[in-house]
């Protein structure tokens, strides 16, 4: 006949802890792989020393006309994607000294040779104990956007007389 050992309550509230992080963590996970694969802007993840593309959406995909697999294991710098290599690297200083930038104004190169003018922010994030860079681009149009912020700063001017009158 087997001995039973006994499993004290504290024992079992641990173990339920230990589940319920467990399920967060997995839920947690889970919410990050879909913003990251669904959402609409190009995502990438690299690693902060080397620059090593770990993983990129569809989106950045698209943006910059390579395949997942010309990106995945390679670096932003050795294929180009910057149009001064100089730029990447104050990118790189100031994400490690603030521990993120946003929407900084920068020029990508494409597959094709074609410069975009793009906004990115990117955040210092840790996988597997391994600092990288969750780096979030989007593309703009420089003629737009200068026509666009006289406009909204026209727009914007009457309702801050307004509130202080």
């Amino acid at each position: 006949m087997k001995k039973r050992i006994p499993v004290r309550k504290k024992d079992r509230r641990k173990s339920t802890h230990n589940g319920r992080a467990k399920e967060n963590l997995r839920l947690s996970e889970d919410r990050f792989r879909k913003v990251f694969h669904a959402g609409p802007a190009a995502i990438s993840i690299s690693t902060l020393g080397e620059g090593v593309f770990l993983d990129v959406n569809d989106n950045f995909v698209r943006l910059l006309g390579y395949s997942r697999e010309e990106l995945i294991g390679h670096t932003s710098l050795g294929l180009g994607i910057y149009d001064s290599p100089g730029r990447l690297a104050q990118m790189v200083e100031a994400v490690r000294a603030e521990g993120a930038i946003r929407d900084d104004e920068t020029k990508v190169r494409t597959k094709s040779g074609e410069i975009l003018n793009a906004r990115i922010s990117v955040e210092l994030i840790y996988l597997e104990g391994e600092e990288c860079l969750l780096a979030i681009t989007r593309r703009f149009n420089v003629l737009r956007h200068r026509h666009r912020a006289p406009a909204l700063r026209a727009t914007r001017a009457p309702r801050a007389v307004q509130e202080v009158a």
